[in-house]
């Protein structure tokens, strides 16, 4: 057979493609361990699988796997722990730094703060001082125009304050640059009590605030006969016979008498039975124990009827019956007894126990 041959084309290879085909022969493959052929039947069950091949997984070689952490030596680990350190006291030192850097900012600013001009007090007002002379105030204060408005805070000038006998209580601002205003609360005197041989003045708190020194107000009602120890140490006592003169006081206003029949003296005895000497010839009126604004209106009753007829003595003091008076008159041997009538003696006792209650309350709420 003549092959012919193409323009271009080399002779080698024309050799080679007129070279016949070399043949293909059968080779028998053998099946690799692990592997399951479609038409290979299980020796076992005997059974044809139709299973596809399924090749095990190939084992990962050791050179493909990536080295694990390595452990430090001992020089890392000592140069770890040295840093470590380091930064340690890096840190106490920089929070030591700034404690030292805050402390010293606020010297500077407190020294700032006192001997600077600008607050330097040049303005300070008082008010609500009757009785007490500004400088006898200002000496107590222990600041003065110039002083630094630091160099006392108010709560340490309210305490000074509050120290004088006349002060009740006192309120300091301080306004700053320079300013300070002062307000203080002075004690009202509405009565005096006899101790012994002194005398001390009762405020309308009914407390007993200063001892009576010349120069002092001494017009006021006296209450007399209390047992000085007594008055002293207990202090129930105590309370109890300045809450009851105090009330007392109220019960003249509430009842009418007290520009009628103003109170001169006030006597207590051994069992705190209370005897008032009203008026301007100290007219004796027997109350008892309080309450005492219902003794009072019916005093004021009898002495209206009575007109400008004045009598020796009066006795309101009768406990099983409050509603009797018993007047003895200067012409009449035998004193006069008048009995309440029963509408007003029912009235008389509604009056005395609301009395009661209100000065109960007030007891509850008297200071020591």
């Amino acid at each position: 057979m003549t092959s012919r041959r193409r323009r271009g084309q080399d002779p080698k290879d024309e050799e080679q493609d007129s070279a016949p085909a070399p043949r293909v022969r059968n080779r028998r493959l053998t099946p690799r361990p692990g592997l399951k052929h479609a038409n290979q039947v299980d020796a076992e069950s005997g059974e044809h699988s139709l299973a596809e091949e399924v090749e095990p997984y190939a084992a990962t070689p050791l050179a493909s796997v990536p080295p694990g952490p390595r452990e430090p030596s001992a020089l890392a680990r000592k140069l770890q722990g040295v840093r470590r350190v380091l930064w340690t006291i890096t840190r106490l030192a920089l929070v030591a730094m700034g404690v030292v850097g805050a402390i010293a900012l606020g010297r500077l600013i407190r020294d700032f703060a006192l001997t600077a001009e600008a607050f330097a007090i040049d303005t300070i007002t008082l008010d609500g001082n009757e009785r007490i002379e500004d400088d006898d105030i200002l000496s107590r204060t222990g600041i003065t125009l110039g002083t630094n408005v630091f160099e006392r805070s108010a709560l340490e000038i309210e305490r000074d304050l509050v120290n004088h006998p006349w002060i009740a209580s006192a309120t300091v601002r301080r306004q700053l640059p320079a300013q300070f205003s002062i307000e203080v609360t002075e004690h009202q005197p509405v009565a005096i009590v006899a101790l012994r041989d002194s005398l001390y003045l009762i405020g309308e708190d009914a407390s007993v605030f200063k001892q009576v020194e010349p120069g002092d107000p001494v017009d006021f009602p006296i209450l007399s006969g209390a047992d000085a120890d007594r008055f002293t140490r207990d202090r129930a006592y105590r309370t109890g016979l300045l809450t009851d003169f105090v009330g007392l006081l109220h019960d003249l206003r509430a009842a009418g008498l007290w520009r009628r029949e103003p109170l001169q003296q006030l006597t207590v005895d051994s069992s705190e039975r209370f005897t008032a000497y009203l008026g301007e010839d100290g007219l004796e009126v027997s109350l008892g124990r309080g309450p005492f604004l219902a003794k009072l209106q019916r005093l004021r009753r009898v002495l209206s009827r009575l007109g400008d007829e004045r009598p020796l003595y009066v006795r309101l003091d009768n406990d099983r019956r409050p509603g009797r008076v018993i007047v003895r008159l200067p012409d009449l041997i035998e004193p006069v007894v008048e009995e309440p009538a029963p509408s007003e003696s029912v009235q008389a006792n509604a009056q005395a126990s609301d009395t009661s209650g209100q000065n109960a309350g007030a007891n509850a709420a008297t200071p020591g």
